[in-house]
This record gives structure tokens, C-alpha cells and sequence, in this order.
């Protein structure tokens, strides 16, 4: 992707991040905001662009970030995350390339937090049979906010998202693949971004498994 490509993915994933919470919800308040770190629920764990991503290239699609549990503690790896992301949310920068040195930045602390979290063990699978490297994706949460015990929106929050949010960015990026990663927000999603192919694969709880139906979408895939 060139310099100029990055600096308008940039400024794609900048106007994704602006969405604010009680937007998708609807009003001020919501059931889901997490009773530890509140403050953060406020910030959009959004995803990332990883430097090496092209367009034509592979999309993996959760449903919302995790951390989101009554116990939660904010590690270092969370508020360097979180900070990367709100620099790059609120980067007003003049000159050429400001914006995609921010998206670049976003990107590394999302992908070292991807490395130890519940979520790796569905991610490489699904790497290893499409036969790419984490820096080479994008990865987005169509709904980018955490939630009270890491409870799934509703439905019709999804929907929201995936048009306030997801549908301007894919449209940007430009797949010629998506994984939705978990069949219930997939469905949904899949019915407003979209791509030349399509996969929507089943999650166990807290990722402590992949379901027979999983492995065996991903071996099909390995094995062409």
C-alpha cells in the first residue's frame, strides 16, 4: 500500500474511532459499561491495520474487545494501548504521513496485546490456513467498546455498528476475504460489510477450544 493509501486508511480508521458510544447505543447511558477501569469504556478498541496490510488483503472481524470483567485491572499493555489509540482518535496533524505514523503506531500496541489475550487461540488458526502473518491483516470489533463481563451487544447493536462504524472503513481497507470471528455477530455483520469471500466461523466461550465445525472450515482452507 502506498504512502498516500495508508494516509486515507488512516483517516478512515480515524473517523471510525470518532463514533462515540452513546451513539450506538442511543442515549447517554447504557446497561453495558463495565464496572472496572469505566473510564475506559469510553475508548474504542477499534482494531488495527497492520503495516504490511494491502488492499485485496485478509480481514479478521470480532464482535467486541474483552476486559471487561467486574475484576478487571488496567495492565501496561492496556493503557499503552489505549493511549495509542486516543492520540490517533484525536491527531489533528498538518503534514503529509502524520496520521498513518499514528495508525502504524495503534497497530504494533494492538498486536502485542493480541499476542496474550484469549482471542490468539481462534486468530492463528485462522492465520495458519490463510496462509498470512498478524502484521499483514486488519483486524476491527464491530462494536469497538468493552461491555460489563464481556457480554455480547445485542443484535440490533451490531447492526448499528456495522453501519455507523465497520461499513466506511471496509469499504476503505478493501478485502477479498473476511473472517467473522463468531457466527452469531458474523450473520449479522455479514448482512452489511462485505467481501469476495466470506467466512464465518463458531467460537467457544473464552476461546478455550475451536469448535469441530471451525477446524474443520480452516483445514478445507489449509489444504487449498
Amino acid at each position: 500500500m502506498s504512502a498516500f493509501d495508508r494516509d486515507r486508511i488512516a483517516l478512515a480508521f480515524q473517523k471510525a474511532l470518532r463514533v462515540p458510544r452513546d451513539r450506538l447505543y442511543g442515549r447517554p447511558d447504557d446497561h453495558q459499561v463495565p464496572h472496572s477501569i469505566p473510564e475506559s469504556a469510553l475508548t474504542p478498541y477499534l482494531g488495527f491495520v497492520g503495516r504490511g496490510y494491502r488492499q485485496g488483503g485478509t480481514l479478521l472481524v470480532a464482535a467486541n474487545p474483552g476486559g471487561g470483567g467486574d475484576s478487571q485491572s488496567k495492565t501496561d499493555g492496556d493503557a499503552h494501548l489505549e493511549k495509542a489509540l486516543l492520540a490517533l482518535r484525536d491527531a489533528h496533524p498538518p503534514q503529509s504521513g502524520g496520521l498513518a505514523a499514528l495508525l502504524d503506531e495503534a497497530a504494533s500496541a494492538y498486536i502485542e496485546q493480541v499476542k496474550v489475550i484469549p482471542l490468539q487461540r481462534i486468530i492463528y488458526p485462522v492465520l495458519k490456513a490463510a496462509k498470512v502473518d498478524l502484521a499483514d491483516i486488519a483486524f476491527l470489533n464491530v462494536f469497538p467498546y468493552r461491555t460489563r463481563d464481556n457480554a455480547p451487544p445485542p443484535s440490533r447493536l451490531v447492526r448499528v455498528a456495522s453501519n455507523e462504524i465497520s461499513k466506511p472503513l471496509v469499504d476503505a481497507l478493501a478485502p477479498s476475504r473476511i473472517f467473522f470471528l463468531g457466527s452469531g455477530m458474523g450473520k449479522v455483520a455479514a448482512e452489511v460489510i462485505h467481501a469476495d469471500k466470506v467466512y464465518v466461523l463458531k467460537r467457544a466461550r473464552g476461546d478455550s477450544y475451536l469448535p469441530p465445525e471451525t477446524k474443520k472450515l480452516l483445514s478445507g482452507l489449509s489444504s487449498t
